[in-house]
């Protein structure tokens, strides 16, 4: 449903969307890095890293597959 606001135009109502869902499943790494990633699309830096660490301190993985990406 973000990703369907995301598109529309309507990154204010994808991030609702995901912080709700964040607070429902506060242990889903992927809710945090969708969020990291529109804050990080708007130029939120610091918002985009709290997610993105919050991200990888739930699944460690996380931090290993985006750095092979970056190699």
């Amino acid at each position: 449903m973000a990703q369907v606001q995301e598109a529309a135009g309507d990154v204010q109502a994808a991030l609702t969307i995901l912080t709700s869902a964040i607070k429902q499943y506060p242990e889903s790494a992927d809710l945090y890095l969708e969020r990291g990633r529109i804050y990080n699309s708007l130029g939120n830096k610091e918002a985009a890293l709290f997610d993105l660490r919050k991200a990888a301190e739930i699944k460690p993985e996380i931090v290993q597959f985006t750095q092979k990406i970056k190699n």
